[in-house]
Parts: structure tokens; C-alpha cells; sequence
């Protein structure tokens, strides 16, 4: 039965000045019971700033504006992961609670 499912990324997100931004790292366990061609993605949206994205430190790709965003992760997760969302120019005020985007994964069954 074809289907999406999705899982919210809420807090725990840890937030920490570095060079290029504000870096914002959320850990998270891969989704249980995936079928041959289930496929997962992270979606953000509500995007304020701009977003570099990485995925247990290999880069995941880019998102702009308010449009939000997709990032297939199929064939990148492993059994624990580490996102880790670079928020480029200026952050919020408290950026580990006033997240400038909202994230979740969406599990899409065939």
C-alpha cells in the first residue's frame, strides 16, 4: 500500500558558533521496518535563512529562501545518523530554539 509517513525533527537540535555559521546538529536513529523501494527523505520547511546541509559529515546539499526544501537519504543512512545544518549569514537570537526551518523525515512507501 502506497503511503508517506513523517517524523518530525523537533529538539534536541545543539547549537554552536563556528567560522562559516551557525552549526545546528540534530542526531537521529534510521526509521525501523523499511520495504524493498521505500524511500526517505528530509524535508524542511519554513526556511528563513540560507542552509548548507551534511549528513554524517558528507555535504547533503543547499536550501534557500521560504520555498523549503528535499533531500533523498535512501542510500545514506546508516543505523544512527548526525544532520548537521550550517545556517549561513545571520542566525536567530536562541537558534537552538528558534529554528529558522522546520525539518522531518517522510518515509514514501510504494
Amino acid at each position: 500500500m502506497a503511503g508517506r509517513h513523517r517524523i518530525r525533527l523537533r529538539a534536541p537540535w545543539a547549537a554552536r558558533e563556528e567560522p562559516q555559521g551557525t552549526v545546528l546538529r540534530r542526531r537521529f536513529h534510521r526509521p525501523t521496518g523499511l520495504d524493498a523501494g521505500t524511500r526517505v527523505f528530509l524535508v524542511l520547511e519554513a526556511v528563513s535563512a540560507t542552509l548548507r546541509l551534511e549528513l554524517n559529515g558528507a555535504p547533503l546539499g543547499e536550501s534557500e529562501g521560504e520555498t523549503g526544501a528535499e533531500f533523498e537519504l535512501t542510500g545514506r543512512l546508516a543505523s544512527f545518523n548526525e544532520l548537521a545544518v550550517i545556517v549561513l549569514g545571520e542566525a536567530p537570537h536562541e537558534p537552538a530554539k528558534d529554528l529558522p526551518f522546520q525539518a522531518a523525515l517522510e518515509v514514501r512507501s510504494p
